[in-house]
Formats: structure tokens, sequence, C-alpha cells
């Protein structure tokens, strides 16, 4: 398009905007997503794919940044994670697995004052699990 005299100027390539899109459209549309991805990459400046939920996962500036960590499971497996892209140290937080259902209850009905007695009682009366 650069040498096309339909486009040589601003006031050309406003008025003929649609048309100039349609082509730039074609073009793009006639490479695969990977290959305009591998030449954007050689690019200097601002630019970035537009990535469905799952692409943003695996993305290397995400991974980099320490925005997806891995955490270990209740099981012992490991789990990818969102971390919080806010940092106000530079310092991104340490993420722990959250714990399993009832996995607590105990603790804080100990912590309260309970007894183990009243702990079962509770159980047995539906009140805790």
């Amino acid at each position: 398009m650069i040498t096309d005299q339909r486009f040589d100027s601003a006031e050309k390539l406003f008025a003929r905007a649609s048309d100039a899109g349609e082509l730039i459209a074609k073009a793009i549309a006639a490479k695969t997503y990977g290959y305009r991805l591998g030449r954007l990459q050689t690019l200097e400046g601002q630019w970035a794919p537009n990535n469905n939920a799952l692409e943003v996962g695996y993305d290397p500036q995400v991974r980099a940044n320490g925005y997806v960590v891995t955490v270990i499971d209740a099981e012992h497996n490991e789990r990818e994670l969102v971390s919080s892209p806010v940092q106000f140290d530079e310092t991104p937080p340490t993420l722990t697995r959250a714990p399993q259902f009832a996995e607590h209850t105990d603790d804080l009905l100990r912590e309260i004052g309970r007894t183990q007695d009243e702990i079962i009682q509770l159980k047995i009366d539906g009140a805790a699990t």
C-alpha cells in the first residue's frame, strides 16, 4: 500500500479509509496468527496480541512478572494460581493453597475455648463439621 497512489497522502488515506481497512484485513488474514506474532516480536514499540483467557496464562511476560505461580495443594499436586498484579514493594505475594473444607474447624473451636468433648458434641449435633 505504500506505493499505491490511492493512499499516498494522509488526505487520500482518510478519504479511502474503508478501502484501506479492507486491504489491511485481507493482508492480515493471508498469514497465520503465529506468523503475525513472530513478526510483531521483532518490532520495537508497544503492541500486544488479543489473547483469550487461556492464552493470557501462557503469555511469557505474565510468567516473567510472576502473575501466575505454582502452589502445592492438599494432595501434593502442583496447581497454578493467578497472583495479584498489585505489588507495593516490587515483590510478588507468596501464595499458598486454600484450606480444605472444615480443615481448621477443630483448631478454631479450641482457640475460642471449646474442649475436645464440646467439639465432638458440636459435630454430633451438626453444628460443626
